[in-house]
Protein backbone atom coordinates (compact mmCIF):
# COMPACT_ATOMS: atom_id res chain seq x y z
CA UNK A 1 0.00 0.00 0.00
CA UNK A 2 2.25 2.24 0.89
CA UNK A 3 5.06 1.94 -2.41
CA UNK A 4 2.40 1.73 -4.28
CA UNK A 5 1.57 5.31 -3.05
CA UNK A 6 5.12 6.37 -3.41
CA UNK A 7 5.36 5.06 -6.77
CA UNK A 8 2.04 6.81 -7.92
CA UNK A 9 3.94 9.91 -5.99
CA UNK A 10 7.14 9.75 -7.45
CA UNK A 11 5.76 9.35 -11.11
CA UNK A 12 3.84 12.59 -10.68
CA UNK A 13 6.52 14.97 -9.24
CA UNK A 14 9.23 13.13 -11.64
CA UNK A 15 7.46 14.51 -14.52
CA UNK A 16 8.07 18.44 -12.99
CA UNK A 17 11.56 17.87 -11.94
CA UNK A 18 11.93 16.77 -15.62
CA UNK A 19 10.49 20.09 -16.93
CA UNK A 20 12.16 22.00 -14.44
CA UNK A 21 15.98 20.38 -15.98
CA UNK A 22 14.70 20.84 -18.84
CA UNK A 23 14.19 24.49 -18.33
CA UNK A 24 17.38 24.84 -17.21
CA UNK A 25 19.15 22.95 -20.14
CA UNK A 26 16.59 25.24 -22.14
CA UNK A 27 18.55 28.71 -20.40
CA UNK A 28 22.10 27.42 -20.70
CA UNK A 29 21.58 26.68 -24.20
CA UNK A 30 20.40 30.27 -24.69
CA UNK A 31 23.02 31.75 -23.44
CA UNK A 32 25.92 29.50 -25.28
CA UNK A 33 24.21 30.77 -28.40
CA UNK A 34 24.28 34.47 -27.55
CA UNK A 35 27.65 34.30 -26.34
CA UNK A 36 28.63 32.54 -29.50
CA UNK A 37 27.66 35.78 -31.77
CA UNK A 38 29.23 37.86 -30.08
CA UNK A 39 32.53 35.59 -30.88
CA UNK A 40 32.57 35.40 -34.34
CA UNK A 41 35.38 32.88 -34.02
CA UNK A 42 33.10 30.11 -32.52
CA UNK A 43 31.23 27.40 -34.52
CA UNK A 44 27.99 27.12 -32.97
CA UNK A 45 25.69 25.98 -35.84
CA UNK A 46 25.41 22.77 -34.19
CA UNK A 47 24.47 24.07 -30.97
CA UNK A 48 21.41 25.87 -32.87
CA UNK A 49 20.08 22.02 -33.72
CA UNK A 50 20.65 21.03 -30.21
CA UNK A 51 18.39 24.01 -28.94
CA UNK A 52 15.91 23.07 -31.46
CA UNK A 53 15.61 19.97 -30.16
CA UNK A 54 15.32 20.35 -26.42
CA UNK A 55 12.88 23.07 -27.32
CA UNK A 56 10.74 20.47 -29.35
CA UNK A 57 11.57 18.24 -25.29
CA UNK A 58 10.42 20.97 -23.38
CA UNK A 59 7.00 21.28 -25.45
CA UNK A 60 6.64 17.51 -25.46
CA UNK A 61 7.05 17.29 -21.83
CA UNK A 62 4.95 19.95 -20.88
CA UNK A 63 1.96 18.03 -23.18
CA UNK A 64 2.80 15.07 -21.00
CA UNK A 65 2.29 16.95 -17.79
CA UNK A 66 -0.97 18.51 -19.15
CA UNK A 67 -2.18 15.28 -20.12
CA UNK A 68 -0.77 13.17 -17.34
CA UNK A 69 -2.81 16.04 -14.70
CA UNK A 70 -5.86 15.63 -16.87
CA UNK A 71 -6.17 19.09 -18.52
CA UNK A 72 -5.65 18.10 -21.98
CA UNK A 73 -6.94 14.54 -22.77
CA UNK A 74 -5.96 12.08 -25.31
CA UNK A 75 -8.84 13.67 -27.70
CA UNK A 76 -6.99 16.96 -27.96
CA UNK A 77 -3.24 15.51 -27.94
CA UNK A 78 -3.32 12.13 -29.40
CA UNK A 79 -0.31 9.78 -28.20
CA UNK A 80 1.05 9.39 -31.85
CA UNK A 81 2.31 12.73 -31.50
CA UNK A 82 4.76 12.35 -28.53
CA UNK A 83 6.57 9.56 -31.46
CA UNK A 84 6.43 12.09 -33.90
CA UNK A 85 8.25 15.45 -30.56
CA UNK A 86 10.96 12.20 -30.61
CA UNK A 87 11.36 11.52 -34.63
CA UNK A 88 12.14 15.19 -34.56
CA UNK A 89 14.56 15.33 -31.93
CA UNK A 90 16.05 12.46 -33.17
CA UNK A 91 16.34 13.78 -36.66
CA UNK A 92 17.68 17.33 -34.98
CA UNK A 93 20.51 15.38 -33.10
CA UNK A 94 21.66 13.16 -35.99
CA UNK A 95 21.65 16.58 -38.38
CA UNK A 96 23.94 18.23 -35.83
CA UNK A 97 26.58 15.75 -35.80
CA UNK A 98 26.70 15.91 -39.69
CA UNK A 99 27.29 19.50 -39.31
CA UNK A 100 29.48 19.00 -36.75
CA UNK A 101 31.43 16.74 -39.12
CA UNK A 102 31.50 18.65 -42.03
CA UNK A 103 32.95 21.40 -39.92
CA UNK A 104 35.21 19.68 -38.88
CA UNK A 105 36.53 17.67 -42.13
CA UNK A 106 36.68 20.29 -43.67
CA UNK A 107 38.54 22.82 -41.17
CA UNK A 108 41.10 19.98 -40.62
CA UNK A 109 40.97 18.08 -44.43
CA UNK A 110 40.16 20.82 -46.72
CA UNK A 111 37.39 18.83 -48.09
CA UNK A 112 33.42 17.70 -47.43
CA UNK A 113 32.44 14.51 -45.84
CA UNK A 114 28.94 14.12 -46.27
Amino acid sequence: MVYETFIASLSKIAAIYNVAFSLIVFYLLLQLILMGKKHKKVFIKPWYFLFAAVSVFVVEEFLTILKFFNVLSDVIVPRWINAVFELIMVTLFIYMLFVQINHVSEKYNKKKAF
